[in-house]
């Protein structure tokens, strides 16, 4: 494959994410107050039955003094997913999305 259509692949690869990027925010709810919050997500369904290490890092991330966002969903491939490890230490995972900026 020569290098131009090697660029030109990479280019429309790009143009294809960032469109897509672009399409979910559209899409997406603000969610205000947060705005210096860290999100860590995981891959999640990856087949390999991987640990969920990602809510551990967002709840150690908070407890050294991180605004924390936590996003994910209930294991699909794995032991757990992020939904089930925060069900499992009591937290409320099921909020009116009005709630969001009030939760410390």
């Amino acid at each position: 494959m020569s290098a131009t259509k090697e660029l030109k692949e990479v280019l429309t690869m790009r143009t294809e994410i960032v469109g897509l990027a672009r399409a979910m925010i559209k899409c997406c709810r603000k969610v205000e107050g947060v705005a210096d919050a860290v999100d860590i997500v995981g891959t999640g369904g990856d087949g390999a039955n991987t640990v969920n290490i990602s809510t551990g890092a967002s709840i150690l991330a908070a407890a050294a003094g991180a605004k924390a966002a936590k996003q994910g969903n209930r294991s699909s491939s794995s032991a757990c997913g992020s939904a089930d490890v925060l069900e499992a230490l009591g937290v409320n995972i099921d909020l009116d999305p009005l709630f969001y900026p009030r939760a410390k």
